[in-house]
């Protein structure tokens, strides 16, 4: 998959790497491949879950406005004429004068200058409870996750005693900006993997989280508030006219979970389940300049 990769220097300081778009069809989870999995009936709501959305919402008011980073290139078609900050990093000589280039020391400074300038966020935020400090990305579904520091006891140990999980990695809540869509994105390229995530919506209304098949062009909509899907598989949330966020735990689900989702000795998805033929007919695009 090294043809995937995009390895850009931006400047002394700087390389920056992500993986082109490419079109091979949904591929889903487990065995079966199914577009996404319905976690609901082995996720138990608390009973304080009022003061559980209480701590959230306060939570969220003192956090920064911030969007999280992706590391996959999008063609704009596919959200709308909008650009996602890896154009912006492939083509940063036709943004951003040399100079200004040369300036940049860090990864997170130069993300936040092309987001104020020139890409639109992917949230309004992007709160992290919980990480793996010496590997962010590879280390969230581990166990050297540990929490930040912050005050919501009844939503920590709620997540603590989720029965779903060996144990619980990463945790982020992520909200919307409102009248604005999450844009169409994949986490990571097609691998063998077993990323386990659980997705909670604790707020009144469904929100339109949507995975994409990018070869039939159909949006295929969860229909639950506690739900996975297959993190490879291009995926966003249409505009919502209101506010709104999702928790996602990351971590490893229990053996008898994975038997229950069908997801061998707990891979989401691998080249011998159903969908496995789509890849041997990838398509790579190489970023053009739009």
């Amino acid at each position: 998959m090294t043809e995937l990769w995009i390895r850009k220097q931006i400047n002394q300081h700087i390389t920056k790497s992500f993986f082109k778009h490419y079109d091979c069809g949904l591929l889903g989870c487990g065995r079966n491949s199914v577009p996404w999995l319905d976690l609901s009936k082995y996720l138990q709501l608390p009973n304080n879950l009022e003061d559980i959305k209480l701590e959230i919402t306060q939570l969220l008011a003192r956090s920064e406005e911030k969007s999280g980073i992706v590391s996959c290139y999008i063609p704009k078609h596919l959200n709308n004429g909008d650009q996602l900050l890896t154009h912006y990093l492939q083509f940063i000589d036709q943004y951003i004068d040399p100079a200004i280039i040369q300036q940049f020391k860090t990864s997170d400074e130069l993300d936040q200058y092309i987001y104020k300038h020139f890409a639109k966020p992917i949230w309004n935020s992007n709160l992290v409870l919980r990480k793996d400090t010496a590997d962010y990305w590879n280390g969230k579904n581990g166990s050297n996750c540990t929490w930040v520091p912050f005050h919501a006891p009844a939503l920590k140990t709620w997540i603590e005693n989720l029965s779903i999980f060996k144990h619980i990695g990463r945790v982020v809540i992520f909200k919307n900006q409102k009248d604005n869509p999450v844009m169409m994105h994949r986490d990571a390229p097609y691998r063998s993997h077993r990323g386990h995530f659980v997705n909670i919506q604790l707020g009144n209304k469904q929100r339109p989280v949507y995975v994409y098949d990018e070869v039939t062009k159909e949006k295929i909509y969860t229909t639950s508030s506690c739900y996975m899907f297959n993190e490879t598989d291009l995926h966003g949330v249409d505009a919502e006219s209101y506010t709104a966020y999702t928790i996602r735990i990351d971590g490893t689900f229990t053996e008898k979970l994975c038997a229950e989702l069908e997801l061998p000795l707990g891979v989401v998805w691998d080249r011998s389940f159903a969908s496995g033929h789509k890849v041997n007919n990838i398509t790579i695009y190489e970023p053009q300049y739009e």
